[in-house]
């Protein structure tokens, strides 16, 4: 309902130190709510207004969630030479542009982006994107040398065992396949 109310409201009657936490306020409300097309249109004017890393990674998540591309490749683009992958908000910024290289079946981009994460930090959840990013570009030799490194559980097992088969591998492959079946 307030969001609603948001857009009967006339800006020009409220005093402009309100106007940046009202539109604060709609735009967390609208992203919390899974409203992004509302929320990226209030964290583009918050970040209007001021330009924060928040309002950028905001920015960006909304942005992916609805597909539109072309905000969020400039938005990303502005957020990686502004503040890069060192900052604590980046994670998510990363994901997102990364899947929707994914999505719009630009996998070398894809691979570059969480490559370039996963430089600078640990996460399992980029890491097992990358890895199913360099499965589908045939990549098994370096999908490997990622999985050797990961912990073992089902879900890195089969990645393994497909990376295993398409080196022909296939005993190898046969024997992880063998075991995942048999729990």
């Amino acid at each position: 309902l307030v969001l609603e109310k948001m857009g009967e409201i006339s800006i020009e009657n409220i005093d402009n130190t309100y106007i940046e936490d009202i539109y604060r306020f709609a735009a967390d409300s609208a992203f919390i709510n899974t409203k992004f097309d509302i929320a990226l249109n209030y964290y583009q004017k918050l970040f209007d207004i001021r330009e924060t890393e928040k309002y950028l990674q905001r920015i960006i998540i909304s942005a992916y969630k609805e597909k539109n591309y072309p905000v969020l490749d400039n938005s990303f683009v502005k957020y990686s030479a502004e503040y890069g992958i060192k900052s604590s908000l980046s994670r998510d910024a990363y994901l997102s542009f990364g899947n929707s290289k994914v999505e719009r079946k630009e996998l070398d981009d894809a691979e570059k982006v969480y490559s370039e994460y996963l430089i600078f930090r640990e996460d399992n959840i980029i890491k097992t994107n990358l890895i199913t990013v360099l499965l589908e570009l045939k990549k098994y030799d370096k999908a490997l040398a990622l999985l050797d490194k990961s912990e073992s559980n089902d879900e890195n097992n089969y990645l393994k065992a497909t990376a295993y088969s398409g080196l022909g591998r296939n005993e190898e492959a046969e024997k992880i396949y063998d075991k995942l079946l048999s729990k």
